[in-house]
């Protein structure tokens, strides 16, 4: 007979809750639940913190204060969970509860949790893994040694991947507005609403409420971007329709070598090529070209260095010299070695955990651009030396960005940028421009606007806080409505107590079990819950000041509708007001018990 199993040192607790809501003062949608924990008597917080680390990509934070070390495990499981999904590109929240502590009658210590969640299944996936995770390394068991959990992690990350927001804009507007007190709430597939009432912006990665149809439609064909731009008397590129190879070498031969192919309709430097010199390689771009599109444009080749400059409301923002892929010599490393060098730095390996691939490798392209500067993957470039591996300077495929400081851009290429989307009617553009020197103006120096993005992908590279200055000025005219919140018992409330409540608090969005009314109109009835009439009253762009009347036990079931009220009512006999007002307090300054 085997004997019985040890107790775990570390175990989420099956029932976990997860609100619709916001509660304890979090601003996403809440998970709650407990961590059973039981640690033996010579355990070393700092060891855990150590392991930890050494597993970590990314720098920690600073562990929290605890009144015990049961609640400072919690802690670390809680801080672990956020960091390793925000890793793989799921914005959620750093902000949790953890505690008290209940010493329960087995010895063990239950600490109740609340923890932010952006999705579900991920949510759960990081609770199972965290849960053996650390059950291991608090048991000091064999099995967790660093390489073995540096695989479990990545084997974790690989199923996290699933889950991630799609594209990079919307993942870091979303930790942006996190950052800036700024509540959001998914609207719709990749489509998120930012602030409430009459603040509400919706962004969708970099297109936002404001952006043209008429514009995107421009911009995604580099025909129409051409003629807008020519027609409005700047830099727009001349180039030849083809629709064969032959008439791809063909164009190539009219305008004159080097050339550039490129699909009509394609963005992000999909399945361009430029600095074509001959009729084979004309041949291979125009292939890969087809590929993406049926429309394919060979463009004359103007020679200058790449930059992209990105537009927010007539303002240039940021910005940066755009180098293709490639390595820089040590004198002593091959090529080879210098590629595997790279594909191991922090922004290599993070393009690995979120995308599954490295941007730069040695592949036919890479060896192709090797064989036209003479040499191989076991050549040794001079100390210094720069060896371009790409063809394209984009930053998903390997490419570099160097920031410009604003000071070096002359005026008149700022204007040129600013012009350029505004010919297009795009309130975010990113405008890449070919011209020998960013200090010089382009009506002297000569210049070429090769294409005009109308979702462009702002990048935190260069500018670790350039997400959170572009949606502050987007929501320059404030983020959030004053909001002011009554529960209620079974009783409810009279309806001539709410009448009074609007004209007191001066109240011109009232949102409540049987409809919405906004300016004493009707404007929703027949919600799914007074929860849910919250939530349409929240987005409604004409409310100003909002009072929410909520079931008290929606609030136990759902959370709250949004994450900060000018002031909470209870009235009339509530069950489980305990529960509520823990839930509820936090995110208000006013608590009025009636």
């Amino acid at each position: 007979m085997s004997p019985p199993a040890a107790a775990p040192h570390f175990k989420p607790e099956s029932s976990w809750k997860l609100l619709g809501g916001m509660g304890y003062g979090l601003r996403q949608s809440t998970l709650l639940g407990r961590f059973r924990i039981r640690l033996p008597d010579d355990f070393d917080l700092a060891v855990l913190d150590a392991a930890i680390a050494a597993m970590a990509e990314d720098p920690l934070p600073r562990p929290m204060d605890a009144p015990d070390a049961a609640t400072a495990v919690a802690c670390r499981a809680a801080q672990w969970m956020a960091l390793l999904q925000q890793e793989c590109n799921i914005p959620v929240s750093d902000r949790f509860r953890a505690g008290p502590a209940i010493l329960l009658d087995d010895g063990a210590t239950a600490v109740p949790v609340a923890m932010p969640c952006f999705t579900k299944d991920a949510s759960h996936a990081m609770l199972d893994w965290v849960g053996r995770v650390l059950d291991d390394l608090i048991a000091n068991r064999p099995d967790a040694g660093t390489e073995i959990l540096r695989e479990r992690l990545e084997a974790l990350r690989v199923r996290l991947r699933q889950w991630k927001v799609q594209g990079i804009n919307a993942f870091h507007f979303l930790r942006a507005a996190d950052h800036l007190d700024i509540p959001t709430t998914r609207l719709f597939g990749a489509v998120y609403t930012f602030g409430t009432g009459r603040h509400t912006r919706w962004l969708n990665s970099s297109f936002t409420d404001r952006t043209g149809q008429i514009g995107v439609n421009l911009a995604h064909s580099k025909l129409a971007t051409a003629q807008v731009l020519l027609r409005g008397g700047l830099p727009g590129p001349s180039h030849l329709r083809v629709t064969t190879e032959a008439e791809a070498v063909g164009a190539a031969e009219t305008l004159g070598y080097p050339v550039v192919v490129k699909p009509l309709d394609q963005e992000q430097g999909r399945g361009v090529a430029a600095g074509l010199a001959e009729p084979d390689a004309v041949r291979e771009a125009f292939a890969t070209a087809l590929t993406f599109s049926r429309e394919i444009l060979v463009e004359k080749h103007f020679h200058g260095r790449d930059y992209r400059l990105t537009v927010v409301d007539g303002r240039v923002v940021k910005v940066e010299n755009r180098v293709a892929g490639g390595v820089t010599g040590d004198g002593v490393s091959t090529v080879g070695q210098l590629v595997d060098v790279l594909q191991q730095t922090p922004r290599f390996r993070k393009v690995m955990r979120t995308s599954g691939r490295f941007p730069l490798s040695l592949d036919a392209e890479a060896l192709g651009m090797l064989g036209e500067a003479g040499m191989t993957a076991d050549s040794v470039p001079d100390a210094g030396a720069y060896v371009t591996l790409r063809r394209k300077n984009n930053i998903s495929t390997g490419g570099m960005q160097i920031l410009v400081p604003p000071e070096r851009v002359h005026p008149d290429n700022r204007d040129l940028a600013v012009r350029a989307a505004a010919l297009l009617r795009l309130d975010f553009a990113g405008v890449d421009l070919i011209i020998d020197d960013i200090a010089t103006s382009w009506l002297e120096s000569g210049a070429l606007i090769c294409e005009v993005n109308a979702q462009p992908q702002v990048g935190v590279n260069t500018t670790p806080d350039i997400y959170r200055e572009i949606l502050a000025s987007l929501m320059r005219g404030g983020h959030r409505i004053p909001v002011h919140l009554v529960i209620v018992g079974a009783s409810g409330i009279p309806a001539a107590d709410v009448r009074q409540l609007l004209d007191r608090l001066g109240c011109n969005a009232l949102a409540t079990p049987a409809g919405v009314w906004i300016d004493g109109r009707k404007v929703a009835a027949r919600p799914q819950g007074s929860f849910h009439a919250a939530r349409i009253m929240l987005e409604e762009t004409a409310a100003k000041t909002a009072l929410c009347v909520i079931a008290a036990g929606e609030i136990v079931q759902a959370g709250l509708p949004t994450d900060r009220f000018e002031s909470i009512r209870v009235v009339g006999p509530v069950e489980d007001l305990e529960t509520i007002l823990a839930m509820a307090a936090p995110h208000t300054d006013v608590l009025v018990p009636e």
